[in-house]
């Protein structure tokens, strides 16, 4: 896995998903890289432990991995964190920096591209974070308007 000193406990983590938080944990203590933080945090985002997640998104991103997906994925997880955690600023913020790199990558990958069909259309990343940008939104501009189930109460008067 990606070259890393860790990696028997990343594939026996594959192996036994009823152990991969355990085994993310032994990978931690043998590799001090990004790439046992990013799978734990992606685990405890699995289990909706959102403020955990978050704290091994920064560390991972702090560590400045080589690799574009993982910094693009990072903050698209960290915006999910944020906005579970009703912090809808913050995950605006991490979704937008999140799309810039879906984007960039996508038309990397893609130069022949030409700009008629909207990439939300077609990169699914990017798509993810203006649906996630859209929610963030409605959170904004709903407060007051609805109640905490989300639903709008119609009476007849």
């Amino acid at each position: 896995v990606l070259n890393s000193p860790a990696m028997d406990e990343f594939l026996a983590a594959f192996r036994e998903p009823d152990n991969a938080r355990w085994r993310y944990e032994r990978a931690r203590e043998t590799d001090s890289d990004w790439l046992p933080l990013y799978y734990l945090g992606n685990s405890l985002l699995g289990d909706r432990m959102y403020e955990e997640a978050q704290e091994l998104f920064l560390d991972c991103l702090r560590l400045d991995p080589q690799h574009e997906f993982i910094r693009r994925n990072c903050l698209y997880y960290l915006g999910i964190c944020a906005y579970r955690g009703e912090q809808y600023s913050l995950a605006r913020q991490n979704f937008q920096d999140a799309g810039v790199i879906a984007a960039d990558l996508f038309l990397d990958k893609h130069p022949a591209y030409d700009g008629y069909i909207p990439i939300n259309r077609l990169d699914s990343w990017f798509s993810s974070c203006t649906d996630w940008l859209s929610r963030c939104d409605w959170r904004d501009h709903a407060e007051g308007e609805v109640g905490w189930t989300g639903v709008r109460i119609i009476t007849d008067e």
